[in-house]
Formats: C-alpha cells, sequence, structure tokens
C-alpha cells in the first residue's frame, strides 16, 4: 500500500525490532496522505487494526479518518490535538485553538508535506503539545539530492508555499533531520532505496538501537521511473 514498501519496513521496525505481538493499541499522525490510497500507515490501519489520523491539504475521507487541511508550522498543535477525540470530530472551537491542553501520546508520525516538513517537525518537537518520549517511529520525506556532506540544510519557511512539482527545491536534507531529532532521542535506522522516505527510532523503544552512519544510509535521488 505504501509508495517503496515503507509499510513492511514500519511493520519489521514495530514487530522485530520493537517486539511488539499486538498492534492494535498503537495510533498514529500521517500527514500529506493525498487521497491515503498510498500511505505509509493503510497497512497497519486495514490489517491489524491500528488507528489514527491522515491530514492532506486537497483531500478529505472520512471513511478512513483522512481530514483536509493544510499543515503549516503554526496550526500542526491544533490538528494533532483533534485525535484525542474519540469521533475524530474537529469541532469551532478545536479549529480556533479553544481546547489545546494535554500533550498528544501518539506512537507513529509520518511527514511528506512536500516542502516545509523540517520546520512542521521542529514545531511539533518544541510546541509542547506532543509527548515526544512517546513517539516510537518517525517517518521523514528527505530532500535526497542534498549529500549529507552537504551538511544541514533547508528550504527558509514559508507556511503557504508549496513544492513546484519538479524542482529539486523542496524540504530539506537528512542531516538536518538527523540533528533536529538527536536531541530528542531519535536515531537513524533507514531510507527506503529510492531516497524518499527517511525512518527514525527513538531508543527508549530498541533495546539495542541501530548505529548506523548517516552516509551510509543515506539513499541518492531515484524515484524518476
Amino acid at each position: 500500500y505504501s509508495q517503496n514498501g515503507e509499510d513492511g519496513v514500519l511493520l519489521f521496525i514495530l514487530r522485530k525490532l520493537m517486539g511488539m505481538k499486538r498492534l492494535e493499541g498503537l495510533n498514529y499522525f500521517e500527514f500529506g496522505a493525498e487521497n491515503g490510497a498510498e500511505v505509509n500507515t493503510r497497512l497497519l490501519r486495514e490489517r491489524y487494526g491500528v488507528r489514527g489520523l491522515m491530514v492532506d491539504g486537497d483531500y478529505e475521507n472520512l471513511n478512513i479518518n483522512l481530514r483536509r487541511a493544510f499543515v503549516t508550522a503554526e496550526n500542526i498543535g491544533e490538528i494533532m490535538h483533534w485525535i484525542q477525540r474519540k469521533d475524530y470530530v474537529w469541532t469551532e472551537n478545536e479549529r480556533s485553538g479553544g481546547a489545546l491542553m494535554e500533550k498528544i501520546a501518539v506512537d507513529i508520525i509520518s511527514l511528506d508535506i512536500d516542502r516545509n516538513d523540517y520546520w512542521v517537525l521542529k514545531s511539533m518537537l518544541e510546541g509542547g503539545v506532543l509527548k515526544v518520549e512517546d513517539v516510537k517511529v518517525v517517518i521523514l520525506e528527505y530532500n535526497s539530492h542534498l549529500e549529507p556532506k552537504l551538511g544541514a540544510i533547508s528550504v527558509p519557511y514559508a507556511p503557504m508555499k508549496k513544492w513546484d512539482g519538479k524542482s529539486s527545491y523542496f524540504g530539506a536534507s537528512l542531516t538536518a533531520f538527523v540533528e533536529l531529532l538527536a536531541p530528542y532521542g531519535f536515531v537513524l535506522y533507514h531510507c527506503e532505496s529510492h531516497g524518499v522516505n527517511a525512518f527514525f527510532l527513538n531508543k527508549r523503544f530498541v533495546s539495542d538501537g541501530p548505529r548506523g552512519e548517516i552516509k551510509k544510509i543515506w539513499k541518492e535521488a531515484n524515484f524518476y521511473g
């Protein structure tokens, strides 16, 4: 169901590396889901009973908890808070920020919004809404045109701008995400072969955590056919 086998990698991480025999109690946020057909969490939802919320700027399908919203660094806290409602209904009070109180516990975060990923993730980590210590896996789209030797690079934050759909001017380098997540206890585990998505694991949930070097795990861009 995923673009490049990410759902299989995620299942391996949860069941083998983290030793989870039952997955029904887990939950997720997936941002940048398009119509929900080809996403990283669909396998978990349909075959293993994992619940969660998908968000996309253009699509909505309430049957699969796919909500339409344009994600920014400013509103990401509100959007994450909506998942706490049992019925997943977004009230106007919540939309206006009137109910952002408790920190949210979520197991899996997948972020692929094509441009401002670094800044939205930074807001998630620093905004005080998320129980960062409870997050087990973070899946991120990185800009694989930017080699690790170039260091931590991201496009400037522009909340209303989108990727133009053809250039390599989007997102952030893998190194930028490694450096952003490291202080929170996350380590880089895997990049799929097309150089689109990277997997980061919370060391609290892996007994013998991965120690791979970024230059060995990074995959160059290979998504044009």
